[in-house]
């Protein structure tokens, strides 16, 4: 189930947030402090790096829901509300889409 979480996390924060390094380094990382430090310090960690003009971007209903889940350990809560804020925002269909490619 966490690598659920982190695969719809990451689909959506690189779909929306441009970061200046490799994604597929930072992606490795993150799977990392996923698993050995736990989402909160992953949430944390990927909030760290994103350049001020993309702050905003943190608001989006999808990276809430992620915090939430990863302040709450609910997975299925965190897949309901991901599901409503991506279904919400018209990001689904791309964000399943990045995922299948990963």
């Amino acid at each position: 189930m966490l690598k659920t979480i982190v695969d719809l996390a990451w689909s959506w924060f690189t779909s929306n947030i441009k970061l200046p390094f490799n994604k597929d380094a930072l992606k490795a990382e993150a799977f990392d402090v996923a698993y050995n430090q736990g989402l909160p310090a992953l949430v944390k960690s990927l909030e760290d790096m994103v350049p001020q003009q993309y702050r905003q971007n943190l608001n989006h209903g999808m990276w809430q829901a992620v915090k939430q889940a990863a302040e709450s350990n609910d997975p299925a809560a965190f897949v309901k509300q991901a599901g409503d804020a991506l279904q919400n925002s018209g990001q689904a269909d791309s964000i399943l889409k990045h995922i299948q490619q990963a």
